[in-house]
């Protein structure tokens, strides 16, 4: 996935105590997850608990003051929440490091939540106090990445007594709603979305920016496997007299694969298989690479291979054809600017499998991502450490047979 020009407007300013309350809940139940259900590694320690709640005493002072702009700046509050910040960076990292032995995405998702609080703690420092806010606001699309890959019936249900006493319609619609996914409310963030669809308050463009048809078929797809339901409720949206005639078009095609997947749903343990033959329905589908017409095939084809992966494949080709075929499903799939799985997938499918024949489609696939990523105006500026990763990677690809 390239990287956006533009950065959407995150979770700051509305609502903080509302907000500060459902991070939390978004961040334990995050760590559970992590470290329990999805990857199939350890159970929770006494020592990862303790590691919980240190970063819960953290967020509680340096997440909840970045709503208002004056205390988070305020000379005589920044040695307290520099200390929150170096706080939460030090127990990120520790968090991290407990998760040496999980799966290589989760360990992805805790390495990125690692990254953001120490980017967090490093504006704060230099005094770019803006920069340090809005990314305590985005670490949250740590805990939606993990999430929507996740059977609704998996993982920590807890979340609940977090929310006591929260008026969370308060919450600008797009805000709560994603925070309802990173705490797995999955049937309080599909009644949310069918909500939405009926604010004509809420414009179908803006709808559209928000990613909102997106989300929403991760979870109701994705999540749930409620094909019939992501169907009926796209047809709620269609009723509506402002739609414009790019979105008529896409949900006639969503509604119409809905429609096809409610009748014959991918089979339980349909694994790769399966996948590969609803990324070519996809393909078949796509008048030109990034056609949103698509979307619906790719959701389920993700879903499918998050299963399978997750089932832990024996054979070590078939887990890398699964990581590359993830990483072509996700980036039509996935809409946070802030944190992109595509690249990594390719990386993980590439080194896995160097000889396999899928292994050069990955690759110029992770090139093309990673040229258009660092082009701009000032034209293609892509890190020197960058360049020494894909120079690796094409090794590896080219293999010895060709000189390298």
């Amino acid at each position: 996935m390239t990287l956006q020009a533009e950065k959407k407007q995150g979770l700051g300013g509305r609502g903080g105590v509302i907000l500060l309350t459902l991070f939390f809940a978004a961040v334990v139940t995050a760590t559970f997850v992590f470290t329990s259900q999805y990857t199939q590694a350890e159970t929770p320690t006494p020592t990862t608990q303790d590691i919980m709640q240190a970063n819960f005493a953290a967020i509680s002072t340096a997440f909840g003051a970045s709503f208002d702009p004056i205390e988070f700046e305020a000379p005589e509050n920044r040695k307290r929440i520099r200390d929150a910040l170096e706080s939460l960076s030090k127990n990120a990292r520790q968090l991290s490091e407990h998760g040496k032995d999980l799966d290589g995405e989760s360990k992805f998702l805790r390495e990125s939540f690692f990254r953001d609080a120490a980017d967090a703690l490093r504006a704060y420092k230099a005094g770019y106090y803006p920069e340090s806010r809005f990314v305590l606001h985005q670490m949250i699309d740590n805990c939606v990445g993990c999430h929507t890959k996740l059977p609704s019936d998996s993982g920590f249900e807890a979340q609940g007594s977090f929310l006591i006493g929260v008026d969370s319609q308060k919450l600008r619609v797009a805000d709560r709603v994603r925070l309802q996914v990173a705490t797995r409310q999955f049937e309080a963030a599909l009644e949310t979305y069918e909500q939405m669809f009926r604010m004509e308050e809420i414009t179908p463009q803006q709808m559209d920016l928000d990613s909102a048809f997106q989300g929403y078929l991760e979870v109701a797809v994705q999540v749930r496997a409620e094909y019939s339901r992501a169907a009926a409720g796209l047809r709620l949206f269609e009723q509506r007299k402002d739609v414009p005639g790019y979105l008529e078009s896409r949900l006639e095609a969503w509604t119409r694969a809905l429609d096809q997947l409610a009748k014959n749903p991918p089979p339980v343990g349909g694994g790769l298989p399966e996948a590969r033959r609803l990324i070519k329905i996809a393909r078949e589908q796509s008048v030109f690479p990034d056609d949103p017409n698509a979307l619906v095939y790719y959701v389920t084809a993700a879903g499918v291979l998050h299963r399978y992966i997750d089932s832990g494949p024996k054979q070590k080709e078939k887990l890398a054809e699964a990581f590359y075929l993830l990483g072509v499903a996700e980036s039509h799939v996935n809409h946070s600017y802030w944190i992109s799985e595509t690249e990594y997938f390719l990386e993980i499918a590439i080194r896995m499998a160097p000889d396999a024949e899928f292994s050069q489609s990955a690759f110029d696939f992770l090139e093309d991502l990673t040229t258009a990523g660092y082009s701009g105006s000032g034209g293609v500026n892509i890190p020197a450490d960058v360049k020494d990763r894909i120079e690796e990677l094409r090794r590896l690809v080219e293999g010895p047979a060709k000189g390298i």
